[in-house]
């Protein structure tokens, strides 16, 4: 859903892109597919926080760090740590089952079989 309106400030950015963070790591839980329909507003989001970043970089001085931003900011870094883990959870599972996946290729028999186990020609 892209945005219609531009943010007003900094909290709201980070409010935002906190939001689209907890949102992939909800759709993941459930397996659902990664959001790919909106890159639109994970780019706008981005490019809203860099510009404040670089405004924070070139006044220092001007604006402080107010208690709520710090706060939102903190929020914003632990979706991303939530989501990094369950991405990398996902991740190990896919390897893992890619490997059991290749060490137990069967091939399907038609006749006897040397092993114990029914083959496509025994019932």
């Amino acid at each position: 859903m892209p945005r219609t309106a531009p943010l007003q400030d900094e909290k709201q950015v980070v409010a935002a892109l906190a939001r689209l963070l907890r949102e992939e790591k909800e759709r993941l839980g459930q397996g659902g597919q990664p959001r790919t329909e909106s890159p639109a507003e994970w780019q706008a989001l981005l490019e809203d926080l860099r510009l404040y970043a670089a405004q924070r970089r070139s006044q220092p001085n001007s604006q402080g760090n107010s208690a709520e931003l710090t706060e939102s900011v903190l929020g914003l870094q632990q979706e991303y740590q939530e989501l990094q883990h369950g991405l990398m959870v996902w991740s190990a599972a896919l390897r893992q089952a890619l490997a059991r996946l290749g060490e137990n290729k069967a091939t399907l028999t038609y006749g006897p079989s040397r092993s114990a186990s029914r083959t496509l020609g025994k019932a």
